[in-house]
């Protein structure tokens, strides 16, 4: 695989995505399908009788960590005595049962140099890293992301032409939807969209609080911990009601 940056810068540049990702341990499930794990759990839940008079539970939605702009102090690469401020405007979004990573987006910016510009996605591990993924904004054509590497949390792809980021990135201010396109292991699409509702008032805006960012992971963690145990004891709760009515003798 390639990649577009300098291995000492590399590290550098994606360091919020690696904070992002660590804040909190989140569960992950199987790899090879992202969001198994939330549908096994859902069908399970279907699966109770209806004699029983419960509903379906609602598709979940994803829990996310929408438009937030974290900023830091980084060594520069001409210069590493010395440092250059960093930024970094996000959205997260995590299978609200398993909470596995399902998609992050980053738009990396340096103040007063546009040239270094990069957008950056992580999705999760998995999917098939020889065939890249796309991004598309609305409607538009979509743009060619290239695999640069993988960490434990996912894989990391972005756009191979240091020239096209800056473009890409002002195209997001105006745009309604971002939708991420890959494909996973069994060949089988894997799309992910988030709105870009947001997006410009982050980037221009003040960076948030660390501290602020965990306290929003925290609660997202919480919620889908919360969600998790709340399914299983209903699965447990059903199996437990069909093996007493099982064990009835018949009248």
């Amino acid at each position: 695989m390639m990649d577009v940056r300098p291995t000492g810068h590399r590290k550098g540049m994606f360091v919020f995505a690696i904070a992002a990702l660590a804040a909190f341990a989140f569960l992950a499930m199987s790899p090879a399908a992202p969001e198994a794990g939330a549908q096994q759990l859902a069908q399970k839940a279907d699966k109770q009788p209806a004699q029983q008079g419960q509903q379906k539970p609602q598709r979940l939605q994803t829990e996310d960590i929408e438009w937030f702009k974290l900023c830091q102090e980084v060594p520069k690469r001409e210069a590493p005595q010395e440092k250059r401020q960093e930024c970094a405007t996000s959205y997260e979004a995590y299978n609200p049962v398993t909470g596995q990573l399902l998609l992050m987006v980053q738009a990396k910016t340096v103040p007063g140099q546009a040239e270094e510009d990069r957008f950056i996605v992580t999705v999760p591990i998995g999917l098939f890293i020889p065939a890249g993924a796309q991004a598309r904004i609305d409607e538009d054509d979509p743009v060619r992301l290239t695999f640069v590497y993988c960490l434990v949390q996912g894989c990391v792809a972005t756009l191979l032409k240091n020239d096209d980021h800056k473009l890409f990135l002002d195209k997001l201010q105006k745009g309604g939807k971002l939708t991420v396109m890959a494909s996973t292991l069994q060949g089988q699409p894997y799309v992910s969209g988030i709105p870009l509702d947001g997006y410009t008032k982050a980037m221009k805006g003040k960076p948030m609080d660390v501290k602020a960012y965990q306290a929003k992971a925290k609660t997202v963690s919480e919620k889908i911990m919360k969600r998790r145990a709340d399914l299983q004891k209903k699965i447990a709760d059903a199996k437990k009601n069909k093996e007493a009515g099982g064990e009835q003798k018949p009248q």
